[in-house]
């Protein structure tokens, strides 16, 4: 069913921590004329890292774990990738503080030549986002007791539908969103502080509609001063910057709305915390 060549070097660690038997695990695959690729990361704990590939294959993936509690997940079938690692055991402590996970890492890099969809869910650790460059077509990135950060420092290529973050109990920033030209954005927010930063070249792109719903927190807005913006807001005992803004009816309009280039539009949904705004 799985018609490649994959390199995969399973690897003992030599010294165990605390009577743990940490091994490692790579994979990497070389292009093939694939025509799309679709991602899908689950990862149980510990610290993932991914970015744009620069040697030339379709992906490579490195993960390191605990193989008393985890099991790490590489299959890959015609355009279909699933990686990440995963539980054992429904008990286990998943607490982002928790040393027993430290060492355990998870470094992946995909093409920039393939269109890609992205399914990304981390449930505990911290997560490093650089998605600068690659052809995203979608992508949708799940957070749960983490410290996320999200990257865009060039903008991607291609055409990208939609980007998603669904942020549980978490500290999340996204930067360079406008980078990520994508025509439609949404945020499912849970407890946590979250920065959402929308610079960037938004090149051909001239519109952005995002939906952002976040409970309770510090959310904080970053704006490019050329984007013409505007917010509606429905918030229940949150308060809400209005700086930079005029309120016409139900909604708020930066001064250069009518004139801008580029617009981004923003349903806001807020309780129990507060709308936090810079321009840039």
């Amino acid at each position: 069913m799985n018609r490649f060549v994959l390199l995969a070097l399973l690897i003992t660690a030599a010294a165990p921590l605390d009577a743990q038997s940490f091994r490692t695990l790579s994979t990497t695959r070389q292009r093939r004329g694939e025509k799309t690729l679709t991602v899908n990361v689950e990862f149980a704990a510990g610290k993932f890292r991914m970015l744009r590939e620069a040697g030339g294959a379709l992906y490579r993936s490195r993960i390191t774990y605990n193989e008393a509690r985890f099991r790490p997940v590489a299959d890959y079938d015609d355009g279909d990738l699933s990686l990440g690692l995963k539980t054992l055991s429904a008990k286990s402590n998943m607490s982002r503080r928790s040393h027993e996970y430290e060492r355990q890492t998870m470094d992946f890099s995909i093409s920039p030549e393939v269109p890609a969809r992205l399914n990304l869910q981390f449930v505990a650790g911290e997560a490093e986002l650089e998605l600068g460059g690659l052809n995203l077509t979608r992508a949708e990135i799940k957070t749960g007791a983490s410290q996320s950060r999200v990257s865009f420092s060039v903008p991607t290529v291609g055409v990208c539908e939609s980007l998603s973050f669904q942020v549980g109990a978490a500290e999340f920033r996204g930067e360079q969103l406008g980078n990520a030209r994508c025509r439609n954005f949404e945020l499912l927010g849970g407890i946590g502080d979250l920065t959402l930063d929308f610079t960037g070249d938004w090149g051909p792109l001239t519109a952005v509609n995002g939906d952002i719903k976040v409970g309770m927190g510090t959310l904080r807005l970053e704006l490019p001063r050329d984007v013409g913006v505007q917010i509606d807001v429905s918030r229940v005992l949150s308060s809400f910057d209005q700086s930079g803004f005029v309120k016409r009816g139900n909604g708020y309009y930066s001064s250069n709305w009518q004139s801008a280039k580029n617009r981004l539009h923003l349903d806001l949904t807020t309780a129990l915390g507060s709308i936090e705004v810079g321009w840039r």
